[in-house]
């Protein structure tokens, strides 16, 4: 039995594919022949039913650096050794924990500078001996500035020479770092914009996606001048952002998070077309019914070529912006380890219902499991979760009630 990953980020290591996923918890490698995907590093699941899952990495010759999503450290593998080990950050408020802290990271000399998205700081990290810096003098700048509540601190941007240009996600801004003194500078964009999900740049010319709403700012760094580019849209998806933009040669490719076509600008001319290549596989993706189902996985680029999945059917898409031509299929893994770690996930998804005290809490059958083993894994896992009843307020009130005799029920059917 199989099942399907998606990728959360990709790296080209020789002539093969690395790439962490949205659906596992290591590290695989693509077999672009077979489409079928093998365990390079298999992390093992965190106890406690304590979520963990490792999306961005960063290789430095013969270790593969990966901060947690969720918990407050940074793996190390050493691929020669097959060995890791795990370095401990600074805690966070509670609040916090269960966000994506970091969604991009930097390689620069001999450090690498993992970026903040949630997590209030840029972590500096010493590839030589371990140590780590933190960067913050940016963090109260930012919040006073901030215009949406919710968002996250900082986003995918580029470097040029010594200085990384990074995105503000929660206001009109950018942070400028020097990476070799670690100097920060807010630079304000004097755009009507709430924030940017990333950004990409030409010359002296830095394109920037706007956090909640379709427009593309072009700001011009030397005269400070600023144009909001608007590219037209069916009504639907008039206020869908679009995610990162990728720049390849003398063009920008934009992607919506969902919606009828992916764009490509001319970086001179400005000229809006859209990749008509694309558009078979945008129009199956919004015939799904859950709005979750239709998104579009941000795109990466690797080696010329851009790379993205589609959320109904968890398809990979390579897309060859000069040739233009597309090539889709899905990529499969052993459906044993998956079946693990959806449990495990599963499992943390019910606790923290619980603990938050919502209403609502769903299971749906799908290929890993069916309606009885999701009610299987409740009580398999309770002794480890503890009494429902006892250990959390919720379970004491109506809804915790009436999912422990729904579970009852399906036990006993």
């Amino acid at each position: 039995m199989v099942s399907q990953l998606s990728f959360a980020e990709i790296l080209q290591v020789n002539n093969e594919v690395l790439f962490s996923s949205n659906d596992g918890e290591g590290l695989y490698f693509l077999d672009k022949d077979n489409k079928k995907a093998r365990i390079f590093v298999d992390f093992p699941i965190m106890p406690n039913l304590v979520e963990d899952s490792y999306k961005v990495l960063a290789k430095v010759g013969n270790k593969i650096f990966l901060p947690s999503c969720f918990n407050e450290h940074i793996a190390v593998y050493d691929c020669e050794t097959e060995n890791y080990q795990i370095l401990k950050l600074e805690s966070l408020s509670a609040e916090q924990k269960n966000l994506h802290k970091f969604w991009t990271s930097i390689i620069y000399d001999h450090f690498i500078f993992f970026v903040g998205h949630y997590y209030p700081a840029i972590v500096k990290l010493n590839i030589d001996t371990m140590e780590m810096v933190y960067l913050t003098d940016w963090v109260e700048q930012i919040e006073r500035k901030r215009k949406l509540d919710n968002a996250p601190y900082l986003g995918i941007g580029i470097v040029r020479d010594d200085i990384a240009m990074l995105p503000c996600c929660c206001t009109n801004a950018i942070l400028k770092l020097d990476l070799k003194t670690n100097k920060t500078e807010v630079c304000e964009i004097m755009a009507c914009v709430d924030g940017f999900n990333g950004l990409c740049c030409s010359k002296d010319m830095y394109w920037l996606t706007v956090r909640n709403g379709p427009e593309i700012v072009v700001w011009n760094r030397n005269t400070d001048s600023v144009e909001m580019l608007k590219v037209e849209r069916r009504k639907k998806y008039g206020g869908v952002p679009f995610a990162p933009p990728l720049k390849y040669q003398d063009n920008l490719y934009v992607f919506p998070y969902w919606g009828d076509y992916a764009y490509c600008i001319n970086t001179f001319t400005k000229k809006i077309e859209r990749i008509d290549e694309l558009k078979d596989i945008f129009d199956i993706q919004q015939t799904a019914l859950l709005k979750i189902s239709k998104i579009i996985y941000p795109p990466t680029l690797v080696s010329g070529k851009i790379y993205f999945v589609t959320g109904m059917d968890k398809v990979w898409h390579i897309y060859d912006p000069v040739k233009k031509v597309v090539e889709s299929f899905p990529v499969y893994i052993d459906m044993s380890r998956q079946k693990v770690i959806k449990k495990r996930r599963s499992l943390i998804d019910l606790g923290r219902a619980i603990r938050e005290n919502n209403k609502t809490f769903l299971f749906w059958e799908e290929e890993l499991f069916s309606g009885r083993e999701y009610s299987e894994m409740v009580y398999e896992y309770q002794k480890e979760i503890g009494d429902f009843q006892s250990r959390h307020k919720a379970f004491k009130e109506s809804t915790g009630q009436d999912i422990y005799s729904t579970l009852n029920l399906l036990k006993n059917t």
